[in-house]
This record gives structure tokens, sequence and C-alpha cells, in this order.
């Protein structure tokens, strides 16, 4: 059964007068700044409050009305079921998921205070923010010349936004000027930067950007990649369905019909919300509810449809840099990036992975020894380690009771959550690769 809106006639029409305020405030954010390139955003507060002040109004409309746009959206994620989209389904996980057993204030007992601003906000017009969360070790002695790590989570994600803000160094010059007291140094000559998972295509983007001629040129000390998405997101239905022709997710199995029937309501839904332009901007979600979409799209081979926007952008612009997966974008600005400041690589990966095929990865490292060849040419500034066997595999049983399995060869992907580094002789190498080069000034 295709989709169809179920919003009703009085519901119609609230959204069409929340478009309207919507288009009204674009115009008025043109004639204060134009059409040309408006500045940076962190900027508007103090210098442009009517610009700021729009933005507000925009933001308070899309609070209020949040549970009226995504109403549909909510229906179509809330997949397989209502109690394994709960915010907290994994914090801590129970049953066949007893290994999530991470709560949510793990950082605080692993012994970092954990700190939040923002960015930037989107370009939609919700003009949602876009959170940095800062993780500051608590016995970080005063006055320390801190190292930085980037770390990208992985998780899945399936739509471009096209929100990205250009000019970070910028940022952080603006950010410390906002604190009154500072006891503490940021050692930006050392950065480390690690992505796992759809995390290592972010990773990998940031790597090239901050390397591009006209990009913010910090040095990286070095990057680990762990079983990193590089590629467009893709899984062959006929590669990882059952005996039956059925595909697991979170446990569940679901033939194909049902799977492409619900894709098919994506697109149908994601096109209705575009041509009243109220697509609304997902900065995060819990993983219990933000992976169902990009399990849908990658067995249905639809994700790099949705990544490239092909639905909206005229066919020119899909070849744009933008819209690139890792292998692409290393392959395409050779030419364009300083290859001495790309940094060491590290990149392991299992030899089984269902999620993001080992091939990606192995084509990913032949470009960087092909293309980059006086900065990947040995394995001082590129490692790529084939996971064939882990000393001890966790698993979840049905009662919640944990399974160990020994000198297991079923090494798929994520699957170094609950590994032992002393246990693990490729983990230890990995982090003491990464630890040769990651140094501090002082």
């Amino acid at each position: 059964m295709s989709w169809t809106p179920s919003w009703t006639s009085e519901e119609k029409k609230e959204l069409k007068d929340l478009q309207k305020r919507n288009e009204h405030r674009e115009k008025e954010l043109t004639k204060i700044f134009g059409t040309d390139t408006r500045p940076h955003k962190w900027y508007w507060r103090n210098e442009f409050p009517k610009a700021a002040k729009l933005i507000e109004y925009a933001q308070e409309d899309a609070t209020r009305y949040k549970g009226l746009v995504q109403k549909e959206l909510t229906k179509l994620y809330t997949w397989p079921n209502l109690e394994m989209t709960d915010d907290h389904f994994f914090t801590p996980g129970k049953g066949i998921f007893a290994t999530f057993d991470r709560e949510e204030n793990w950082f605080k007992k692993m012994g970092f205070y954990e700190y939040q601003t923002h960015y930037t906000f989107s370009d939609s017009w919700d003009k949602e923010m876009m959170p940095v969360k800062i993780l500051v070790p608590n016995d970080l002695p005063v006055g320390h010349k801190a190292p930085v790590m980037w770390f990208f989570h992985g998780g899945g994600y399936y739509k471009e936004d096209g929100c990205f803000e250009s000019g970070f160094t910028k940022w952080t010059e603006w950010l410390y000027k906002q604190i009154p007291v500072q006891n503490f140094t940021i050692d930006k000559d050392h950065v480390y930067v690690e992505g796992e998972s759809a995390g290592g295509q972010a990773a990998v983007t940031a790597l090239w950007l901050n390397a591009a001629e006209d990009g913010p040129n910090l040095p990286i000390d070095v990057a680990l990649l762990r079983y990193p998405m590089i590629a467009h997101y893709k899984r062959r239905w006929d590669k990882i369905a059952d005996k039956d022709g059925k595909v697991n997710y979170m446990g569940v199995c679901f033939t194909k019909k049902d799977v492409m029937q619900r894709e098919a309501n994506i697109t149908d839904l994601t096109k209705w919300l575009e041509s009243h332009s109220l697509v609304p901007t997902c900065s995060s979600r819990w993983p219990s509810v933000g992976m169902a979409f990009a399990f849908i799209l990658s067995v249905t081979e639809r994700w790099q449809w949705y990544f490239q926007r092909q639905h909206s952008l005229p066919k020119a612009k899909r070849d744009e840099l933008d819209y690139m997966d890792g292998i692409e974008r290393a392959n395409n600005t050779q030419a364009s990036v300083l290859h001495q400041l790309l940094p060491p690589i590290y990149i392991f990966h299992g030899w089984n992975d269902p999620n993001c095929p080992i091939d990606n990865t192995q084509e990913f490292v032949r470009v960087l020894e092909t293309k980059y060849p006086e900065r990947y040419n040995n394995d001082k500034n590129l490692r790529f380690d084939i996971v064939k066997r882990l000393a001890v595999r966790k698993s979840g049983n049905p009662d919640g009771s944990i399974n160990n399995e020994y000198s297991s060869d079923n090494v798929g992907h994520g699957f170094d959550y609950w590994l032992n580094e002393t246990e693990e002789k490729f983990l230890r190498n990995a982090y003491d690769w990464v630890g040769d080069r990651w140094k501090t000034s002082s």
C-alpha cells in the first residue's frame, strides 16, 4: 500500500501557514545580507541582531510544529516496533543487545567532563543548531597544553543536508573569546582524528577538506579508521539474506517486499515534504531511532540516491565534490590537496563485514597507494589490518546473559566495542601505532 498524507485539512492549513512564514523569513534575510555570501553565523547575534531574531523565530516555529511536521516520519522510522525505537533502548541494552552495557553517564564514569556548544545552524527552514560536544579529562592539569582528538562516531546517516559551515579555525578563535577565564591551552599542532563506520566517511571528508589548498591546513598527526563506510552505503540483498530470502534488522527478519514498500513510502514522504519546503533537519538521533532509514536505504540500494539528493538536484550537480564518497574524494582531488598535510592513516576492518564491505576499504587503500605514492608508499604512513580472528567475541543471549566465544572468526561490523586491548593484538598494534605519532608539545 503506497503512502498517502494523513494530515487533516486543519493540519495542512497549519503547515501551509508555516511554509509562508518560512518564505517570509528567507526574504527578510536576503534584505539584510543581499545575495552575496553571508557572514559566519556565529557573528550574527552580536553583529546582525535582526537576522539573529529571525533565526530565533524560525527555531521557535520548528519546536512548536515539530510533532506535526514529523508526524509521518515518526511512523516510518518507528521500526521494527515502538520498543526497539525507544531512545534508551541501548543504554543499556537488554536481551540479545545486553553487550551494549554503557549507560548515559558513561563518559563521566570514564573520567571526563562533558561540555556542549553550537558551531552553526542548518540552512533549512528550521535553522536547527549543530552541536559540538567537547570531552575534557577531569584530571587534566591546569595550564596543560592539551592535544586534540576529533572523533566521528558511527550509527549511519542517509541524507546530506548541505549546511556545512566553512571557517572552522575562525570559529575556534571566536569561541575562545567567549570564555572569560582561560586556564587551559589547546595544542592545535597535535591533532588526532578517528572515525568508526559511518564516521569513517566523515573523518576522510574532514582530512581531505583540511588538506585542500584553500583548507584550514591544520597539522594532523595521525588518523585511525575503524571498519569505515568509505563508499556509498549499499548492501546487496542476495548477499545478506538468509535461506528464506529475508534480512535481519535488530533481530527481526523482513521480506524484500516489506522493506521495498517502506523505502517507497520514505521516498514519497520526502518528496511531499520537499514540495512544501518542510524537510526537517536532523543533527542527531539515538541509534535505536536513527539507524532504521540507513538500513532500509542501504539494502534497497537507494542510499546514494538520497545522499546525492537526486530527487531534487539537476543532473549536473550530482558529481559535485560534496556528494562524493571517500573513495571518490581521494580519487578525484589528488591535484587539489596538499599531500604532505594528509596524516598517516591506520585502518582496521573485519574480514566478513556485512554492513561495510571490506572490498571498499581495499579499494580506498589502493587509491591512496597509487594516487598519493609519495605520501602513502610505506607502512610508516599507511597501515591496513584485515582482522580475521578475535581472541574473545561477546554476544547477548535472549535472557540477557553474555556469551563468550573464544578464538572466533566471526569478525563482522562494529566488532571492537567490547574488546580488551591486552587480549587483542591487532587493537594493541593499532593504538601503539597511533600513540607513536600523536605527541604533545610539552
